[in-house]
Formats: structure tokens, C-alpha cells, sequence
């Protein structure tokens, strides 16, 4: 089983490494910006410090099965949560300083989730 992906930042450098840790994770395929895909049943990866997005788009996304890992190195995981007010087991949350290490383990713990 192959899990969509999608990286939804405006740094390129984090971007550029969160692509990377996808691209090294097994039945992970990044889906480029330009392709067409299925939006339901992916994991959205979201810089949360580099794009604002009104929050409703991501509990659309929530809503058709797919999983939001926030990435942010200034919010904490309380208040990440508490823009969502419903539906926090399909919403993770990620430091933008993570290792490939510790990445793969906190993706396998929210990946369960799916």
C-alpha cells in the first residue's frame, strides 16, 4: 500500500528535507504540487510557520481521510492542537529540526492512525 503525500511549505529548504525523508521512508510517494491525485487518504505534511492556510481547508482534507502532520519549530503541540477542535487523532505534529531517525519513528506512530 503506497501513502500519498503532500508537503505544503513555502521554505525550500524544509521542504527540500521533508522531501527527502519521504522519498527514504518506504510506501511513502510524494505527490508533486502539478500532478493529479486523489486528495482523499494522504498525509499532509503543513509548515505551519511558512504558509497560512485558512484551517478549514485542512479539516476538509481531514474529512475525506487524511492525516495533517504540522510542522513548526515556534507553535507548541497544545496550541497546534487547539486550532482543530475536533478530530486530534488525525492530526500530528512535527519540529522542523527532527533527524530522519526520530522522523520515521513519530510517522510510524501517526501513520497507525490512517
Amino acid at each position: 500500500m503506497w501513502i500519498n503525500c503532500k508537503i505544503v511549505s513555502s521554505n525550500f529548504l524544509l521542504y527540500n528535507k521533508f522531501k527527502e525523508f519521504i522519498n527514504q521512508t518506504p510506501f511513502f510517494l510524494l505527490v508533486e504540487e502539478n500532478m493529479n491525485f486523489a486528495e482523499d487518504d494522504q498525509v499532509i505534511f503543513w509548515d505551519i510557520d511558512s504558509i497560512n492556510i485558512n484551517v478549514s481547508y485542512f479539516k476538509e482534507q481531514i474529512d475525506k481521510g487524511s492525516l495533517i502532520i504540522v510542522i513548526s519549530a515556534l507553535l507548541s503541540k497544545s496550541m497546534i492542537s487547539n486550532l482543530f477542535e475536533y478530530d486530534h487523532a488525525k492530526i500530528g505534529t512535527l519540529n522542523k529540526n527532527i533527524p530522519y531517525p526520530e522522523f520515521l519513528e513519530e510517522i510510524s506512530k501517526i501513520v497507525d492512525k490512517l
